[in-house]
């Protein structure tokens, strides 16, 4: 774990340090970074040897496996996140494009934080920040009621939307939620409590907060795809799948 490692090109944990068990959310970032851009380490050994089996990864394999991340740890108990124009300067800064944020506030309301996040997503226009909506069944949640954001709702299997996973339109009379993504039942990486070992566990979460990395992970391939030049406009080309994926 680190600064070395190599899936972290950055860590902020000028808040918060690490995941302590008896937290009411503990785990949730480390399930979420999994989902991300985990890739199974014995799936990792098997692609190493030239034997991975592509088309039906191991459990816990996020599709953009190969991804790098930039982690901002930025809550604790008291519920105090920085501003959020900070936390994406941060993160552009340090090279991210695509945004995953599994946070929020209990208010529906469009505020001046979705307000700050629509006027960075004009500003930055090559940027796509995709945020979760919330999980009280009831109409999109701030800051994900952002005009210019993804808020990515929670889909279970073949039931459709997660009874738990909040839906538009949102108060402002805006679409509320914009796609679905798998956020039932997620395995993902789990914590156990210190940042000094790796336990190479898997735990299972539900909710949009495991919809949203699970869409930004998937948009990341969508991106790697149009920079190797799979989409061209309305054409499609065709190229070998490379096992170091994106």
């Amino acid at each position: 774990p680190g600064l070395l490692h190599r899936k972290i090109i950055h860590h902020n944990t000028s808040i918060d340090q690490e995941d302590r068990g008896g937290d009411a959310d503990f785990g949730h970032g480390t399930h979420t970074a999994g989902s991300l851009a985990c890739w199974d380490v014995e799936e990792y050994e098997a692609g190493a040897r030239g034997d991975w089996n592509e088309s039906s990864p191991g459990e816990g394999t996020a599709p953009s496996y190969a991804a790098r991340l930039v982690i901002q740890d930025i809550v604790d108990g008291d519920w105090k996140p920085p501003e959020l124009d900070r936390l994406l300067a941060e993160g552009g800064v340090n090279g991210a494009i695509i945004h995953s944020e599994s946070w929020g506030d209990d208010v529906a309301t469009y505020t001046e934080r979705a307000g700050v996040l629509d006027r960075w997503s004009r500003e930055n226009p090559w940027s796509v920040v995709l945020f979760a909506p919330g999980n009280n069944g009831g109409t999109v949640l701030e800051p994900a009621n952002a005009r210019n954001v993804l808020s990515v709702g929670a889909a279970s299997g073949d039931d459709g939307v997660y009874y738990q996973s909040n839906k538009g339109p949102s108060q402002e009379g805006g679409e509320g939620v914009h796609l679905l993504s798998p956020g039932y039942s997620i395995i993902s990486a789990k914590a156990d409590g210190t940042s000094q070992t790796i336990n190479g566990e898997f735990m299972t979460k539900t909710g949009t907060s495991m919809s949203t990395p699970m869409a930004a992970s998937t948009l990341g391939l969508i991106e790697q795809m149009i920079r190797d030049g799979w989409l061209l406009g309305d054409e499609t080309a065709v190229h070998p799948i490379s096992i170091e994926g994106i």
